[in-house]
């Protein structure tokens, strides 16, 4: 099928797959994040953990992603959003508190992911684009062979 279309007929396809994909991705991301952040705040209005018996807690460590581990487990502070953050009470307890997930994160997942695409679409294409010429001069020196024996 591929050798039936002609050179604008295969580019033209090809931008539309790729307008297409990015129109996706950024639909699925927008609305992924959104839906995320609506889940969160409609689940629960108290960010802290039950345990803390104030509002009061010292921030310890940045927002982080649970473990695959923790996931499993269902633990409280990883069901809601699947980030956690480790908080000190005013009574000295350490413990983990869910937290919401940061347009900041969800970008630069989006990022690393789209190029990571790049660099394979640019691999990909590079590596085709060599075999081709290889192929290429190897028919012509068929070719040549054939001419030169008077066929």
């Amino acid at each position: 099928m591929v050798e039936c279309c002609t050179k604008k007929r295969m580019i033209a396809a090809v931008i539309t797959l790729i307008s297409l994909s990015v129109l996706t991705l950024v639909l699925e991301n927008k609305w992924s994040f959104e839906h995320k952040v609506k889940e969160a705040q409609m689940s629960s209005d108290v960010n802290a953990n039950e345990s803390c018996s104030s509002d009061k807690f010292t921030e310890l460590d940045s927002c982080k992603k649970c473990s695959r581990k923790e996931l499993r487990k269902l633990l409280p502070f990883c069901m809601e959003t699947g980030y956690k953050q480790l908080v000190e009470c005013d009574n000295g307890k350490k413990l983990f508190r869910q937290c919401m997930i940061t347009a900041d994160i969800e970008a630069r997942s989006f990022w690393i992911f789209e190029a990571v695409n790049i660099i394979l679409a640019v691999s990909s294409y590079t590596f085709v684009h060599f075999r081709r010429r290889k192929l290429d001069k190897l028919m012509m020196d068929k070719i040549n062979r054939q001419i030169g024996d008077g066929v």
